[in-house]
């Protein structure tokens, strides 16, 4: 079965409809709206229906943000769209393709495979091909640079699962397969066995969903009848949708951009032309589980470090954040408290009470906490919100950084809106991430907090950068064992 998407237009006033939602075959080129993606538990489960949990997730943004600033003050009403999944049955709810993008697992202790029977999924592309063989494949086929039984091999290899980003990153890979094997001192017919059993491992990445979406969202915005718009038709267009999304729902307008890249390149759209129109792209994005370095600047990220459930590129800033919350959560385990003070996370003054940063576009171009709700005492576990809370309003349970974080999102999607319906045929670009956390209302009061809050959390971010820097660093001189000085001296 293929892995396929359905759209959904939220309709509060249409009762007659399942959910409230009809389903929408395409979302007109033209039109000022939001689309909301989101994660992979938008399927069908034993828990309910995905157009239950969609039209959920489109309910949020209508009433708390759709309503209370456009249609009940401006007579305006955004329409709301959301993604339904419809994943193939072996595709794990888009896991597969999410975790191979990364070139990543869940699983820390990721070259410990032997003996663990949960699949593994390795994502290979002719970036990071080499560096994926040496720390993957190698322990596979060898063991301390020495030749193993094809048995081994095939024991080690049989827990695994590996995808290719194109044919020729698969040929790639054979290619230097067989060059290893060959190093490695294997016979001919040792090699073909290998060969083989690598071959059973290879799946392949379900895009069906991704090229469907684009194809109904995001294609008429850039071309008509097959041929390229005058680019600030195009630019214009863009402005217009506003993108919500949550967990893997960012991995998914990740590849939407990659999508449109690739069909602009195709249609004649020169680079500089790609990258303005992807620069118009506001995407606003809950816990995503995706690569974030080098983000576009209207992909805006919000995490808590107290998130487990997001998946993210296993990297120095990942281990850093994840190991200074773990310790904070044992603590407060063990103490029994539900509240306690991150000293991990940087502050901009000894007097302010805020520890929260903002990573600049090659980290994320994310607002990042460390922790937005009471922790959960009775089961020893972070509170389900630090995950899955995407509302705009004040949260049971929430602190004052949750809160922080939902109302500067909730003015980031209302001032994109804003500049969504300014557009007319002279193109208003969008504004930077220090203006859109603005007031929705235009409170000078307020507007003088946000803009001294947006600048601690940058400097927050530096300093946090900073010490994430350091942490690797004294890791990295841990692993090198002490050399003497083998340096020659005269005699």
């Amino acid at each position: 079965m293929a892995t396929t998407v359905k759209i959904l237009l939220r309709n509060n006033r249409t009762s007659d409809l399942e959910y409230h939602t009809a389903v929408a075959n395409s979302i007109p080129p033209d039109e000022t709206c939001i689309l909301y993606i989101g994660g992979n538990g938008t399927i069908d489960t034993f828990e309910g229906p995905g157009e239950k949990k969609a039209s959920g997730d489109a309910k949020h943004i209508r009433n708390e943000i759709v309503k209370p600033f456009f249609a009940d003050t401006l007579g305006i009403d955004i329409p709301v769209y959301a993604v339904k999944y419809d994943f193939d049955a072996e595709d794990g709810g888009g896991a597969r393709t999410l975790n191979t993008a990364l070139s990543s697992v869940a699983n820390d202790n990721v070259l410990n495979l032997i003996g663990n029977k949960s699949k593994q999924y390795i994502g290979f592309n002719h970036r990071n091909m080499k560096r994926e063989f040496r720390r993957y494949v190698m322990p596979w086929i060898s063991t301390d640079g020495n030749k193993i039984s094809v048995d081994e091999i095939e024991y080690r290899t049989r827990f695994n699962r590996i995808s290719f980003e194109t044919p020729n990153d698969s040929d790639m890979f054979f290619d230097l397969l067989r060059q290893n094997l060959s190093e490695l001192s294997y016979n001919d017919s040792e090699i073909d066995l290998v060969l083989q059993y690598f071959s059973r491992i290879v799946i392949d990445m379900h895009t069906e969903h991704i090229d469907s979406l684009f194809n109904s969202v995001l294609l008429g915005r850039i071309s008509e009848n097959g041929k390229r718009l005058p680019i600030n038709d195009v630019i214009v267009r863009i402005r217009k949708i506003t993108f919500i999304a949550h967990c893997y729902g960012a991995f998914v307008v990740q590849k939407l951009q990659e999508k449109m890249k690739s069909e602009m390149q195709k249609l004649g759209y020169s680079d500089k032309e790609i990258q303005m129109v992807l620069n118009q792209m506001l995407v606003v994005a809950h816990a995503p589980s995706c690569r974030l370095d080098k983000q576009t600047p209207g992909f805006i990220g919000f995490m808590s470090a107290f998130d487990d459930q997001a998946e993210t590129p296993n990297n120095w800033m990942r281990a850093y954040i994840r190991k200074n919350a773990r310790q904070d959560e044992r603590t407060m385990s063990q103490d029994k408290v539900i509240d306690m003070e991150h000293t991990w996370m940087p502050r901009a003054s000894d007097s302010g009470q805020m520890r929260a940063a903002f990573l600049p576009r090659n980290y994320g171009n994310m607002f990042i906490i460390p922790r937005g709700f009471d922790y959960n005492i009775e089961e020893n576990a972070p509170n389900e919100g630090e995950h899955g809370n995407t509302h705009y309003i004040q949260m049971h349970k929430q602190n004052m950084h949750g809160l922080m974080l939902n109302q500067i999102a909730r003015n980031i999607i209302v001032n994109g809106i804003r500049n969504s319906l300014a557009q007319t045929d002279d193109f208003i670009p969008l504004p930077d991430v220090s203006e859109l956390i603005l007031s929705p209302t235009d409170n000078p009061k307020e507007n003088a907090l946000l803009v001294n809050i947006f600048d601690q959390m940058q400097k927050n971010g530096k300093t946090l950068i900073k010490n994430i820097y350091q942490y690797a660093t004294e890791k990295l001189k841990a692993r090198v064992p002490h050399r003497t000085n083998t340096k020659n001296h005269k005699r």
